[in-house]
């Protein structure tokens, strides 16, 4: 038996109007993160070395999360220059599958990016913690 077509048509009319609530429920999340500041393509997370409590606090661009680790270089998009001569340093002190790695914050713009990731610094600082980041 064939199958009925005012069923298919109801289906295909059922997962369009499906796929704009999805995208007015994708809209609406987006403008109130941009009202509140924390829209954009910033993320802020850290490295941590366990066996002696030392933290590097970075912000990257986009999904996929960069390894400043992994033969950090001036070059380096993800790792400001007044940085990369002591996180060079700090990686070679151990093993690199000894550091840990954290996302603080997602979806953040530029400017908000930069004010989390002090704001981290200065919590990590006022805790006693050894901080990597020359700034």
């Amino acid at each position: 038996m064939a199958p009925n077509p005012s069923k298919k048509a109801a289906s295909k009319i059922d997962g369009h109007a499906n796929t704009e609530r999805l995208r007015a429920l994708r809209l609406a999340a987006e403008a109130t993160r941009k009202e509140a500041g924390i829209f954009g393509d910033r993320t802020v997370g850290e490295i941590l070395h366990p066996p002696t409590g030392t933290v590097y606090v970075h912000v990257w661009r986009g999904a996929r999360r960069p390894d400043p680790l992994v033969a950090p270089s001036p070059q380096s998009a993800a790792v400001p220059v007044n940085d990369w001569a002591a996180l060079a340093a700090w990686a070679a002190t151990d093993r690199l599958d000894t550091f840990l790695r954290r996302t603080v914050s997602v979806n953040l713009s530029s400017p908000e990016a930069v004010k989390v990731k002090a704001a981290r610094i200065s919590e990590l600082r006022a805790s006693s913690q050894k901080v990597v980041n020359q700034d």
